[in-house]
């Protein structure tokens, strides 16, 4: 885009995004020369910075800058999974016009009984099914993995962040608003905004310092490509069976889903980070094993 600007016969500039807290290279004129970027120090400096969850004192509420401690429980079952209110929506005759048109995909498309928002309207309606039905209970449970449940308490906003029908102000105040009138605990309000101030904008930050070559970095050589059941979830390995299988059928896992699963398992097997890389984003590769 820079360069097309450049050639175009009136002035251009890039503006940055409005809907991240931290500017485009704030992350990386934090850290500096540091050897060790962790997520932590960006996440204090911006709750800080911004006054988000903090007391009259400057120091955080709760005495406690990270509520993990107490968000690592087992869901037993009890209390139950909210229910799906989002609405429906029928892409059916949208879905024959990509089939059509010859574009290679996997997974289940789920055309006719589509989740996502569409637009801000569903998106909010979303978020405040999320502060009312599931942050009360989404600390405790947040890291919990169970084939009875899919979403458990997630909030699943993140697709209406990146498009930006939602802007994590809003989404971040909502969270807070509910701890302070006492519809939500602080360790749930925390872990939720956590995700969001934290994990969110250190993810962003590593991009646009270390990109484009940190995609094709790869410190321990793994090269072996991802095996067949990737594309259908086919494994007798049950976790992976249940996390492989519901991003195929939901286009969704959960961060543990994700890391701790599929991500630790393609560490210890060995598997390509790129090729991993590309199987998140949708690419269908004709070679596996």
């Amino acid at each position: 885009l820079a360069e097309w600007a450049a050639g175009l016969p009136m002035p251009c500039r890039m503006a940055d995004s409005e809907h991240f807290y931290t500017a485009h290279g704030e992350a990386a004129a934090l850290f500096g020369a540091r050897r060790q970027w962790r997520q932590e120090t960006l996440y204090r400096h911006l709750r800080r910075q911004h006054g988000i969850l903090m007391d009259e004192n400057a120091e955080p509420a709760g005495g406690r800058w990270n509520f993990d401690a107490d968000n690592r429980q087992r869901w037993p079952g009890d209390p139950p999974e909210p229910d799906d209110a989002r609405p429906e929506h029928d892409h059916s005759r949208l879905w024959q016009t990509i089939v059509g048109a010859g574009v290679a995909s996997f997974g289940q498309p789920q055309a006719d009984a589509l989740r996502w928002p569409l637009n801000r309207a569903e998106a909010l309606a979303q978020l405040r099914a999320f502060v009312e039905h599931g942050l009360p209970h989404f600390g405790a449970y947040q890291d919990a993995m169970s084939p009875r449940a899919r979403r458990l308490f997630h909030s699943l906003l993140s697709f209406a962040l990146n498009v930006k029908m939602l802007n994590p102000r809003e989404v971040v105040d909502a969270a807070v608003s509910a701890w302070q009138e006492g519809r939500a605990p602080l360790a749930a309000v925390e872990g939720f905004t956590r995700q969001i101030l934290g994990w969110r904008e250190y993810v962003r930050g590593v991009y646009w310092a270390k990109m484009p070559g940190y995609r094709d970095s790869n410190a321990l050589a793994h090269q072996l490509p991802l095996p067949r059941w990737f594309w259908d979830g086919d494994t007798g390995m049950r976790c992976l069976a249940h996390a492989i299988g519901q991003s195929l059928e939901d286009a969704y896992a959960h961060h543990i889903q994700r890391l701790m699963v599929i991500g630790n398992f393609g560490l210890i097997a060995g598997l390509s980070p790129q090729a991993l890389h590309q199987w998140y984003l949708g690419v269908y590769i004709d070679a596996f094993e």
